[in-house]
């Protein structure tokens, strides 16, 4: 466990001994800390101070890990693909315990990724495996109550498989990754799949990393310089791109995404496995770029009625040497667009004398650019006094 400095800088690591495998955040006990659950279904209960109690061990080990709620009754279980061809079930008992575990058909080989998902659209959790790159991906359409139907195999294997609306038409899709590249599978609402065509680079995380509201993919690549590429999504469920970012001494097999420096931007941490001769290799942080600052500042306030009172919303990048963001924000007054102005060195001014009297909700949004990512400041209360 490494705790974030919230500077984009991270504490020494604390071990745990024993903790094996992939693992899940999540409150199993809800008492508002988040646990850890490992692939062996042993769970940490957290502090809240970022520690961790003993382990809990609940039942045999697994490859792959899934957490979610899958009986409806409020307390989360989990779903792990184990050292044979089975998917393994444990529905929580809500206080860190599980209840006895349940076995479904997984279809041929150990599983290598799990996730879960409501995939034909009847309000039920399903689970998706994948079992290889020459072994089909099977779906397992949930029951409601815990227990799961005869696997489905609609569409080819992989490595490893991630799911997530990519065209934001409601329908879950997935995402099928394997070092010979990654495939998009886009659903029809209805536990089936259309799409596939491959892709080179292998899946690694999702996430928005240029904050349009659409999600990313993350992928490594091999060669003789590996590294990490994103793949920025397009609300056609496509993918541009991509952007490349160096990494050595190898590709890695997944990232850590999340704002590691506050600036509200997903960053990206990079594990370094060991697995290379390259001893003075380290986990490498790549910090987004893209993250900026918004701040909005008011002339006079409180103001009277009928006064002139200029606003100035100052764009700045919060990652140095990243540039001076450009491109136009908007003024608003609650949902009102006041007006739209162009940045000038990363600033802009509005001046109005026709705020009513009262307190008005003032908000500066920035747009983003090709560099940077919109973002929106936090609210300015500006008071009209008769």
């Amino acid at each position: 466990m490494v705790l974030n400095k919230g500077d984009g800088t991270f504490a020494p690591p604390v071990h745990y001994d024993g903790v094996q495998g992939p693992v899940a955040l999540a409150d199993f006990n809800r008492d508002g800390k988040l646990d850890i659950v490992t692939s062996g279904v042993d769970v940490l209960l957290g502090n809240g101070d970022g520690t961790f109690q003993s382990p809990i061990s609940s039942s045999g080990a697994g490859q792959a890990i899934t957490v979610a709620d899958f009986n409806a009754d409020g307390k989360l279980d989990v779903a792990v693909t184990g050292d044979d061809s089975t998917v393994t079930v444990l529905l929580g008992n809500g206080d860190g315990s599980f209840q006895a575990p349940l076995s479904f058909p997984g279809g041929g080989r150990p599983g290598r990724s799990i996730v879960s998902g409501d995939f034909n659209g009847d309000g039920k959790l399903d689970i998706a495996t994948v079992r290889g790159p020459s072994v089909a991906l099977n779906i397992l359409l949930g029951n409601g109550d815990g227990t799961f139907k005869a696997p489905l195999t609609p569409i080819l294997g992989g490595d490893s498989v991630f799911a997530a609306d990519f065209n934001g038409d409601g329908k879950l899709d997935l995402v099928v990754s394997s070092a010979r590249g990654f495939k998009v599978y886009l659903g029809n609402g209805d536990g089936t799949f259309q799409g596939g065509g491959i892709t080179s680079g292998q899946i690694v995380s999702i996430a928005d990393i240029n904050g349009d509201g659409v999600l990313d993919l993350i992928s490594g690549a091999e060669g003789r310089n590996p590294v990490v590429v994103v793949w920025f999504g397009a609300v056609n469920g496509a993918f541009n791109g991509p952007v490349t970012l160096a990494v050595r001494p190898a590709a890695p097999e997944f990232a850590a995404v999340g704002d590691f420096n506050g600036d509200g931007a997903q960053d990206l941490v990079v594990p370094f496995d060991g697995s290379s001769s390259d001893t003075t290799s380290k986990d490498i942080i790549f910090l987004n770029t893209g993250g900026d600052s918004v701040k909005l500042a008011s002339s006079a306030n409180p103001s009277k009625f009928g006064q002139a009172v200029t606003f100035t919303v100052t764009v700045a990048a919060t990652v140095p040497g990243s540039g001076t963001p450009g491109g136009t924000v908007q003024f608003t007054d609650g949902t009102t667009v006041l007006a739209t102005m162009t940045l000038s060195k990363g600033k802009a001014t509005f001046t109005t004398s026709s705020l009513s009297v009262g307190s008005h909700p003032m908000r500066a949004v920035y747009a983003g650019n090709s560099k940077f990512n919109p973002k929106k400041s936090a609210v300015l209360t500006q008071t009209v006094n008769p």
